[in-house]
């Protein structure tokens, strides 16, 4: 900039900034929300595979045009907000009357949303991961893919390569044309003008990083001095809030400094005396009293430690024996006693009920079918082989009397092809409910409206609902979730309590995971590493002092140990 600001020209800057989060944070991430929530239960499963995606085109068509227009819509959003900041940036600058603003913004949008879609959209995909890891603002925190998606492009090496140089190349163009949406919106330039007008003109790349690198550095120089008060704290409630809007606060007024510097650098502003509207101060006062009350209640939430059940996966432990088999899950039960053991079962060709997690028993036994294709009687001749073990493929009858004589409570996950007989969930239920329920065990599923039906049909049961991301809050039509555990956040874990429902997360191999779930106040995790993950949960619950509590928020390491939980699967 060749001038700088004045004061108040920077808290109307704060002002728009929290206008733009409050809109973010109480209308558009809801109703995004709620409508998506809305559309993967209209299609029954979630879509986590190529497979599931190509099912739910092939049998609910009209929920993948939904899925795409929400797409389109958030697209759409992005577009228009960047345009409202950048816009927003310029009128304040150059002191433009408030009064005028929004005919103005309307004609802006109108005529550069074209033009502005795909450097905006752009910039949103390059920047996000950069920026999340320098300002930890709620809603940056919150903005990271569901590790079920990135767990499904990095099984193949050369799609995890392709992924990187795709990320790298779109990171180096959204920094080195990252002022052509400010020429497009603000110079009247088309994409093209733009385009050739930067590179005819300084980059103030080096600057430009030196900028990041400041703010970054300041918001966590401040972030570590709270670190160090709270040193010597014990779960004071009132504190820690007051603490955690500081961070969030810093982060927050950091990150405007940033992108105000990176669009104003050659531009020349007024530094007359500006009026200050009285919207300037109650819109930033509007955002600093939802986060305290959203930080208020993460920390009261989390001052109580919850008993953490151990559900291991598949009936398998440090990979002791083949999934979802009986030998496993005795094994599994006598050295470890988990609290649940999470098993998945098929129907039959006969309409019985087999244990088995693929959807094809090719994978573990070397036969090429389908367990639909296949008798009980046939299929329980299969014999499955992993880690080094090998036992029969065990039907559900067998199974759960192998658990009932050594009692041993189960999770029992209904899985669906669509090509089940009518009235499976009945019969189901007329064979099983009684015994699940003396048992004390649960029944889940991804097919969400299997789980509203059997909440009907066996109300005790409390059946879970398997979430492979977070959409939308709680079904209040569900008895639990069973959510994948990035989509686990404070607020989304008070909502289901709420409801009287359970929270479990899936599925968790990692240490500092398992410690970060246990101060959110989940219920449960399913893992692969019973001992460890329990010693994890037991060392979380001794230490709740302050500092951890505020640590397990901000920490930018979480997305890193994410990767190592699904390095350790």
């Amino acid at each position: 900039m060749q001038q700088k600001l004045n004061k108040n020209q920077w808290l109307q800057l704060f002002g728009l900034a929290a206008a733009i989060s409050l809109f973010l944070q109480l209308i558009a991430i809801p109703l995004i929300r709620w409508g998506g929530d809305q559309l993967l239960l209209a299609g029954e499963n979630p879509i986590v595979s190529i497979s599931s995606g190509v099912r739910l085109v092939q049998q609910r068509p009209l929920v993948a045009v939904g899925i795409l227009v929400e797409l389109a819509i958030i697209a759409l959003m992005i577009d228009c907000l960047s345009i409202v900041w950048v816009t927003g940036v310029d009128f304040i600058s150059r002191e433009i009357e408030g009064k005028s603003w929004l005919p103005k913004l309307g004609q802006v949008i109108k005529e550069h949303w074209i033009s502005a879609f795909w450097p905006a959209l752009l910039m949103f995909l390059a920047f996000l991961p950069l920026f999340s890891l320098c300002f930890r603002t709620p809603l940056l925190v919150a903005g990271r893919a569901p590790i079920v998606f990135l767990d499904y492009l990095t099984r193949n090496r050369i799609v995890v390569a392709v992924g990187v140089v795709l990320y790298l190349l779109v990171l180096y163009l959204a920094w080195r044309f990252k002022r052509v949406l400010c020429l497009i919106v603000t110079k009247q330039r088309t994409l093209k003008q733009a385009l050739k007008q930067l590179r005819q003109s300084p980059s103030h790349s080096w600057s430009d990083l030196k900028g990041l690198l400041l703010a970054a550095a300041v918001t966590w120089l401040v972030n570590g001095l709270c670190l160090l008060c709270l040193q010597p704290i014990n779960q004071q409630v009132q504190l820690e809030t007051v603490v955690l809007v500081i961070v969030n606060t810093v982060a927050l007024i950091a990150l405007v400094f940033l992108l105000v510097n990176w669009q104003l650098a050659d531009t020349t502003v007024s530094v007359d005396k500006t009026e200050l509207s009285s919207l300037a101060l109650v819109l930033p006062l509007l955002w600093l009293g939802l986060i305290a009350v959203n930080d208020y209640r993460y920390v009261a939430t989390s001052v109580q430690p919850r008993h953490v059940a151990m559900i291991s996966h598949r009936g398998v432990v440090d990979k002791n024996g083949v999934q979802n088999t009986i030998p496993a899950m005795q094994r599994t039960h006598r050295h470890y006693h988990p609290d649940l053991v999470e098993i998945d079962i098929h129907e039959t060709k006969d309409h019985r009920w087999i244990v088995m997690h693929d959807e094809n028993y090719k994978k573990l036994t070397g036969v090429n079918k389908l367990p639909r294709q296949l008798t009980l009687k046939q299929g329980t001749k299969l014999v499955a082989k992993e880690n080094g073990h090998q036992a029969h493929v065990a039907s559900f009858d067998q199974y759960l009397a192998a658990a009932e004589k050594a009692h041993q409570r189960l999770l029992i996950e209904i899985k669906t092809t669509g090509h089940e007989s009518t009235d499976y969930l009945q019969q189901f239920n007329r064979k099983y409910r009684r015994r699940l329920l003396r048992d004390h065990d649960l029944v889940q599923s991804m097919d969400y409206d299997l789980v509203r039906k059997e909440k009907r049909l066996a109300p005790g049961l409390k059946p879970v609902y398997i979430q492979a991301y977070d959409v939308g809050g709680p079904s209040k039509t569900v008895g639990g979730i069973n959510i994948e555990y990035s989509g686990i956040n404070q607020h989304f874990v008070w909502q289901t309590h709420q409801q009287g429902q359970v929270v479990y997360g899936w599925t968790v191999n990692n240490a500092h995971v398992a410690d970060q779930l246990s101060r959110q106040g989940v219920d449960g995790i399913v893992t692969d590493r019973v001992v460890q993950m329990k010693r994890a949960v037991i060392h979380s619950q001794r230490h709740r002092q302050s500092w951890r509590q505020l640590w397990s928020i901000i920490n930018p390491l979480s997305d890193w140990s994410n990767w190592q939980n699904l390095a350790s699967k």
